[in-house]
């Protein structure tokens, strides 16, 4: 999902967040917002098109 909540007030970005992480599937979020991806198992920073690092 790229920016998918991007135009959303706080609590409905929280609930769509809440959702989303409740589902067992694999996710990929491009987000630039640290809230969209704190429930992340692995984060990859990617910058200009190239991997810069991951977190898990």
């Amino acid at each position: 999902m790229d920016e998918a909540t991007s135009d959303l007030d706080v609590e409905n970005e929280r609930k769509i967040t809440e959702a989303i992480a409740s589902l067992q599937i694999t996710r990929i979020f491009v987000a630039h917002r640290p809230e969209m991806i704190k429930s992340a198992d692995k984060i990859f920073n990617l910058q200009l098109n190239h991997w810069v690092s991951q977190y898990d």
